[in-house]
């Protein structure tokens, strides 16, 4: 069993907010997932800049154990 780094879509229509998971490389992108890492919300706030939360500690010793990066859903210099 594979575990990634992915990005799960949230929100509504042209309002996506994305959550950082860990999850089975074999589950589909919002099925279910082994732990929530952080978040991700594009669309610019009332300041003009996006938004973006993660917990490095626990990306980082899931990279170490077991996690491999997707594409999108993996942190670069992590």
């Amino acid at each position: 069993m594979v575990v990634r780094l992915r990005l799960s879509r949230f929100g509504c229509k042209n309002r996506p907010f994305y959550r950082i998971m860990a999850a089975d490389s074999r589950s589909p992108r919002d099925g279910k997932h082994h732990e929530v890492l952080g978040y991700y919300k594009p669309l610019p706030g009332q300041d003009g800049g996006k938004r973006m939360g993660m917990n490095f500690d626990r990306i980082k010793s899931k990279r170490e154990k077991e996690a491999e990066g997707t594409y999108r859903g993996s942190p670069s210099g992590i």
